[in-house]
């Protein structure tokens, strides 16, 4: 506090007027000599600045509402301490009592100010006028006693004892009170150079040195940051002292050289690297928060010059610096203040703020401190801009209690922007409650600081739910049904208040995981592994699926069945993003949107709940809502009834948005969200598709009639690549097309072998079976590879060399893929194989044996058994 002049308001209320004026009548409780004289009280909940009043101090009586009633003058100030016997009022416990000498103990009839002379003469508003003379106990400050003892001399109601005491006053040549800093508050200086504007625009601080404009030193010792710079160096030191030695709650004094003066803020909080794009080079990237409350340069154009000359305090040696910060002392910021409130009177309301607000951030930062912690719902912005908080007076309820909050209290606000608000910042207390002039209001002024994002209040209020924060926390806002309660100000406990300062309540967005959702296309594998394809036919389905990948396709592989579909799906899918980053699912006929999408399950208490199908389960994890881009693969695609499979994921499929007719536990809309929408925040009732997710599909085109069509409305969604045979040999009369498929079996049968496992026999006399075999299905059912490949390893595993039982394997691996052939072509096929078998071990029977029952054919027989 600063004493400004030896002229007090004493603002008495309408009740307490006469009781004031008449003054106390019991000599014992309160002595002979102060019955009868006026006297004020101070409230326990609203203490003043009374070890700062003198005996023989002015003091102008009003009464709050009216005007000045009364010129006093202070005789003592006594403690009531705990006998509230001394007390002259019974609506509130009083800590202090003041009695007076009547000057002219009441003026009749009372002054009432016209406010608007006020405005005119201090150039201030009147919301700014009655706000600094409100107060139970006030020192006016110089311009304000000036201008009500002027007024109150050319009263008619002052009688000639008050005109002489107020003209006394005014003629007297009063010094002004040096300024000083508060108990405990230190003050600091810094050169901002040329980045005042930003400084001031994000209330930081801000130096910083190119050996470490690429540091964070939050966590670097004093030795890793000393390595960075030449022994010798002072630099080291000077970046220590600003981020370890400026304290949080000092004044801060923005200079340039030795005389000029930008403004003054308080430091607020700890060292901050942060990459401003405003910020003039990146050697200015390590910050100090402050709030400047002083700005000399905005408000009058340019810097306030000091008159150096002649001064012990302000020169070169004590204050002139380039970079970084250097502690300064009380008689520098003394001789500082004094300077600028005499040039710019103005000012000294805002220096009175400064220090204010220093004392209550050092308060708040002190050990010996037992900092309380409040919640309040502000609707009013006026509260924020204006850096208060306000309240009916009297209060309603405890919820508008301002008297619980003193000094150095730390307030967290939220915003009643949206249905659960925002956090936007948080805020320390100036003082104690004060009741407004019209008495119809408490008010308690504060320094707010603004987060640099407000945090979404509904995670703050579920954090907040914790059962052991109810059952212990008086006054709080969550009650016992863990329901936010409405109201304006309750108690936080220090546990819960400090996470929500220091925890991460921000919403996360789907584009802060667009790092770990991407793919990029240097990632596509298409790799053969363990599959076979001659090189031609290789090189053109690498191509398709790679250029496929890079046009944002899905991809539509297919082909007859065995030509290994699904495991070069399944090999792309490990090889681009890992065994753990795509689902492999069969489509069924009786797929429904229930089985893609999602819909309704019943749970365990008999409710309904949203569960995602395959597709959407995808962009889910399944542990909480954290996005995923797991990549899928549906095998045998078109069995599926495409439209009432995937009907409502069509426009999902090509970038759109979807709201779907289903809810989540909260009764959100489940949506799902195409990759434009990466700015919105991560939920339970959202599905994020990132641009770089794939689908994977195979068909069997000898499925293809018989099964559901594909629309084209999905079609046009996939890129179609063929996987199909190599063209095999035709007869001829020649042994060279034998020949031929035995050397396209060996080369198969190589290729196998270099991509497994288990040991794979080279038996070559099996090369050549096997390839007419192959032959013979293919002229009425094209089958790949794997299925060669299964019977060639059913003959070349048997025990003997010269064990020969082709008909095992036809049965088991050729019959199912023979299905849906018509009877005559049924029967070719079965010739054509046993011709093969024939020529080996003439034991044929059984292949038309089983061929009849297994196709339920009766009339299957050889050729020349007919007839």
């Amino acid at each position: 506090m600063v004493r400004h002049t030896q002229t007090w308001m004493f603002n008495i209320t309408p009740e307490n007027w006469e009781q004031c004026v008449s003054g106390p009548e019991d000599p014992e409780i309160h002595g002979e000599e102060h019955v009868g004289v006026p006297v004020q009280g101070v409230r326990s909940d609203a203490p003043a600045p009374t070890e700062d009043i003198q005996e023989g101090d002015l003091v102008l009586a009003r009464k709050k509402s009216h005007g000045v009633g009364g010129l006093w003058e202070v005789e003592s100030v006594v403690d009531i301490g705990d006998d509230q016997a001394r007390s002259l009022w019974d609506d509130a416990d009083y800590s202090e009592i003041i009695y007076c000498r009547p000057i002219q103990l009441e003026i009749n009839p009372l002054y009432e100010e016209d406010w608007s002379s006020f405005e005119e003469e201090l150039g201030e508003s009147v919301q700014t006028v009655t706000a600094n003379i409100m107060g139970a106990v006030h020192n006016l400050k110089p311009e304000y006693k000036r201008q009500y003892l002027t007024e109150l001399s050319n009263h008619s109601g002052v009688d000639a004892t008050a005109k002489s005491r107020i003209d006394q006053e005014l003629s007297s040549d009063e010094q002004p009170v040096r300024r000083t800093l508060p108990d405990g508050v230190e003050a600091w200086f810094m050169n901002p150079d040329d980045q005042w504007d930003v400084a001031t625009k994000y209330d930081i601080t801000v130096t910083g040195w190119e050996a470490v404009n690429d540091v964070d030193l939050a966590d670097e010792s004093e030795s890793d940051i000393r390595s960075h710079f030449e022994d010798g160096q002072t630099t080291p030191r000077t970046l220590l002292d600003f981020r370890d030695n400026l304290p949080t709650g000092s004044i801060l004094v923005a200079t340039s050289g030795v005389n000029k003066v930008y403004g003054l803020g308080v430091v607020t909080g700890p060292y901050q690297r942060r990459e401003l794009p405003e910020l003039r080079s990146s050697d200015n990237y390590h910050t100090r928060p402050v709030r400047w409350l002083v700005d000399i340069h905005a408000e009058h154009g340019s810097a306030f010059e000091l008159d150096t000359e002649g001064s012990d305090h302000l020169s070169e040696r004590h204050f002139g610096i380039d970079t970084g910060v250097r502690s300064l002392d009380v008689e520098a910021y003394t001789e500082i203040a004094g300077q600028v409130i005499d040039s710019y009177p103005s000012l000294e309301a805002d220096f009175d703020r400064v220090e204010a607000a220093a004392e209550a951030v050092t308060m708040r930062e002190s050990d010996e401190f037992d900092t309380s912690y409040f919640w309040v719902n502000q609707s009013k912005q006026d509260e924020i801009d204006g850096e208060y908080l306000e309240a009916p007076y009297p209060k309603d309820s405890w919820q508008q209690d301002l008297a619980r909050i003193s000094k150095g209290d730390v307030i967290i606000h939220r915003s009643s922007e949206g249905e659960d608000g925002e956090i936007v910042g948080l805020s320390t207390a100036l003082g104690e409650r004060e009741i407004t002039d019209e008495g119809d209001h408490q008010r308690v002024s504060v320094l707010f600081e603004p987060f640099d994002e407000p945090i979404p209040a509904e995670p703050v209020i579920d954090y907040l739910k914790d059962d052991d924060f109810i059952e212990n926390t008086s006054h709080y806002l969550i009650n016992r049904n863990h329901e936010r309660m409405a109201g304006y100000l309750f108690n936080l406990p220090t546990e819960a208040a400090n996470e929500i300062l220091s925890g991460d309540f921000t919403r996360d967005t789907y584009g802060d995981y667009g790092d770990s959702l991407a793919v990029p296309e240097s990632d596509y594998t298409v790799e053969k592994g363990h599959l076979h394809y001659p090189e031609e036919v290789w090189d053109n389905i690498q191509d398709r699926i790679l250029q496929a990948l890079a046009n944002n396709n899905h991809i539509l592989l297919f082909g007859p069945p065995g030509t290994g579909k699904t495991k070069l799906a399944r090999q792309i899918c490990e090889a681009t993003i890992g065994e753990n980053g795509y689902n492999l699912v069969t489509a069924s006929a009786d797929w429904s949107t229930f089985d893609t999408v999602g819909g309704y399950q019943t749970t365990i208490d008999k409710g309904l709940e949203f569960e995602p199908g395959v597709v959407l389960d995808r962009f889910q994890s399944d542990e909480d809502e954290t996005p995923t881009n797991e990549w899928l693969i549906i095998d045998e695609l078109n069995r599926a009834d495409i439209d009432k499979a995937f009907g409502s994921l069509f426009s999902a499929l090509t970038g759109e948005s979807v709201t779907l007719p289903f809810d989540d536990s909260n009764g959100d809309s489940i949506e799902i969200l195409s990759a434009d929408r990466a700015d919105e925040d991560i939920a339970e009732n959202r599905f994020y598709i990132h641009e770089d997710w794939r689908m994977f599909a195979t068909m069997n085109t000898l499925d293809k009639t018989s099964l559901y069509e594909m629309s084209y409305a999905f079609m046009r969604r996939w890129a179609f690549i063929p996987v199909g045979v190599p063209d095999l040999p035709e007869p001829n009369d020649e042994d060279s097309s034998t020949s031929e498929l035995a050397d396209r079996v060996q080369s198969y049968v190589e290729g196998w072998a270099n991509h497994e496992e288990s040991e794979l026999p080279e038996a070559e006399q099996h090369y050549r079976p096997v390839g007419r075999i192959w032959r013979a299905v293919n002229e009425q059912r094209t089958i790949g590879p794997a299925i060669v490949e299964d019977i060639y390893r059913y003959v070349a595993g048997q025990s003997s060399p010269q064990a020969s039982d082709y008909v095992s394997p036809v049965i088991m691996y050729v019959y199912p893929q023979l299905e849906g052939l018509r009877g005559d072509a049924l029967q070719e096929v079965i010739a054509s194989i046993e011709t093969v078998i024939e020529d080996i071990d003439g034991n044929t029977d059984e292949l038309w044996t089983v061929a009849r029952d297994f196709f339920q054919k009766p009339e299957l027989q050889r050729p020349e058994d007919e007839g």
